[in-house]
């Protein structure tokens, strides 16, 4: 029988506020990790992928759980609960493809316990890498196991896939973060916080910690959607996932469009390509596949997940072409997402 058992730690911390956290985060810093719902980091314990000296728990903190309307737009803690942002009225009513990325993130129960800074954060993706430390060790280690070879390409570039899906969402909602130390806090945009390398796929700094997420208000006539492909329509990580977000004149012309995709390389990224569509009066053939050719550039897809490569490939156009759809026509209804 194979015995499974959870990193050891030394120390589970609990500060109580901003300034407490800031301290205990620049003292540990990369001996510790940050836990607010702990449904990525404990699977990663007991994986023993990560081996921190010291938890830095958030759950005392009352200002990254709050969801705060401001003049110019909405502050969401990091330490939101998903189920929580999707059940608030203000969300639902001003951002609802947030509320319908969100609503996609595992199953129920992770929704209960998983925040909105965790899914932000989530460690990259690998078939070798997401294993058990028995199951590991019957290989070589790859890179982000402290190997000196990607197992997937057999070369020294890590491709471990980033799979969260709130990310593209927020990003085509051009969403700023709040990051802070004990130097201070900055407010950078969301797609800053994504370095885009398999092996460290979040850019904060030591001692940094993500605070909070901003989104500004959005205009009425904004459509939106999230597609997401996955083996299990619940549970799963996905195999891909595209956001859309489209606002239309009153006389159905485009004065705004923002392409987002998820789990097709080792960050989210957004398809500028996309934002040609403005001044347009329908999706035509002719504007689609320039933004189907930039996305197919961008997409990075090797063998580290269970589905084929040729499928999720095949799979992008289709649903790129599907969210913009979708989009436009939910702009043009004034029904905005779900």
């Amino acid at each position: 029988m194979i015995k499974v058992s959870i990193q050891n730690f030394d120390q589970y911390l609990e500060p109580q506020d901003l300034s407490e956290l800031y301290s205990l985060a620049a003292k540990w810093g990369n001996r510790a990790k940050i836990i607010a719902g702990g449904t990525d980091l404990m699977v990663r314990l007991k994986q023993h992928t990560c081996k921190p000296e010291a938890l830095i728990s958030l759950r005392k903190i009352k200002e990254m759980k709050t969801i705060l309307p401001t003049d110019d737009g909405i502050y969401i803690g990091s330490a939101v609960k998903l189920h929580d942002l999707i059940s608030s009225p203000v969300i639902r009513e001003h951002y609802p493809l947030l509320v319908e990325a969100a609503s996609k993130v595992g199953a129920y129960q992770h929704r209960l316990m998983g925040t909105i800074g965790g899914n932000l954060c989530l460690e990259t993706r690998c078939m070798y890498f997401n294993q058990s430390e028995f199951l590991r060790g019957s290989f070589t280690p790859c890179l982000k196991a402290g190997g000196g070879k990607c197992l997937v390409v057999n070369g020294q570039k890590c491709y471990a896939v980033y799979s969260g899906d709130t990310a593209p969402a927020l990003l085509v909602l051009e969403a700023k973060v709040r990051i802070g130390s004990l130097a201070g806090e900055r407010h950078t945009r969301l797609a800053n916080l994504f370095s885009g390398d398999g092996l460290t796929p979040i850019s904060l700094k030591e001692g940094e910690v993500l605070t909070g997420i901003f989104i500004s208000k959005e205009i009425a006539t904004t459509g939106g959607t999230y597609l997401k492909l996955a083996e299990r329509s619940s549970t799963d990580f996905p195999n891909l996932g595209v956001a859309a977000s489209i606002t239309l004149s009153d006389d159905r012309i485009c004065q705004w469009a923002r392409l987002a995709l998820t789990t097709a390389g080792s960050s989210p990224f957004l398809v500028d390509e996309a934002e040609n569509l403005v001044g347009a009066g329908k999706l035509s053939e002719d504007l689609l596949e320039p933004i189907l050719n930039q996305t197919n550039k961008l997409t990075i897809m090797v063998k580290n997940k269970t589905t084929s490569v040729g499928y999720r490939r095949a799979m992008v156009s289709k649903m790129v072409r599907a969210a913009l759809e979708i989009a436009w026509e939910k702009a043009g209804n004034g029904k905005g997402c779900c």
